[in-house]
């Protein structure tokens, strides 16, 4: 027979939404259509989020659960998740992103994928002479590859950034963030790179840097007076 699942989502708010809670599981059943019989099968949590506002700070994070094959005929078992923390007036920012997945294909057998990205930031830097390390970001990619049109559309959000599961592709991400110390007004600026090697085929299948830069920027906007981008691949 066949299987087939009701997924149903449920969320819980408390307290003006201080506090809430998402989760989302599937019904599974065994369907035999020559007898006309369903039989239960089981019940699968597919994913989880919480999250908490409270004083200023903001804490929230999720957890998805995988177990699938993929179009490329893959077969992965496995999680991905997310974090972000977040203190009043920014003094402490942090997002974190990742993925850990047991995979079987074919070709390969079995093998493990994983990323895993993480931001740091404040709105108070790190001195260094006239400016002021504001934000560091970094991560790695094992066996995984990046849904390109994804970066692109999200050059700014890593954590919006779509992964799939590839043999043999490796690679890893940095990225700085630096202001004018006291203020972000006089100059703001991040600059990351990506990059990913294909061991399959002994090639960069990835090389992107990015870059973007205001200067005598007006409280509260995102551009000032003088902006810059660039982007070599």
């Amino acid at each position: 027979g066949d299987n087939v699942g009701v997924n149903i989502v449920g969320t819980i708010g408390l307290v003006g939404d201080v506090f809430s809670a998402t989760a989302g599981v599937t019904i599974w059943a065994k369907v035999d259509l020559d007898k006309m019989d369903i039989t239960y099968k089981e019940t699968t949590l597919d994913d989880l989020a919480l999250s908490t506002e409270f004083g200023g700070c903001r804490v929230a994070g999720s957890l998805k659960f995988v177990d699938k094959d993929t179009k490329k005929n893959v077969e992965v078992k496995g999680y991905s998740g997310t974090l972000e923390i977040k203190l009043p007036g920014d003094l402490f920012t942090m997002q974190a992103a990742g993925g850990f997945f047991n995979a079987k294909d074919s070709q390969h057998g079995n093998f493990t994928s994983a990323y895993f990205l993480a931001e740091l930031g404040g709105a108070t830097g790190v001195p260094i002479g006239p400016v002021q390390l504001n934000n560091i970001m970094g991560g790695f990619f094992f066996h995984t590859k990046l849904d390109m049109s994804s970066v692109e559309a999200n050059e700014t959000e890593p954590f919006k950034w779509k992964t799939d599961i590839q043999y043999g592709t490796h690679g890893g991400m940095f990225g700085l963030g630096i202001s004018t110390v006291g203020t972000d007004r006089g100059l703001k600026a991040k600059v990351k790179m990506t990059v990913l090697y294909d061991a399959e085929r002994n090639r960069l299948s990835t090389f992107r840097m990015t870059g973007d830069m205001h200067a005598l920027c007006v409280a509260g906007a995102d551009d000032g007076m003088i902006n810059g981008k660039c982007c070599i691949v």
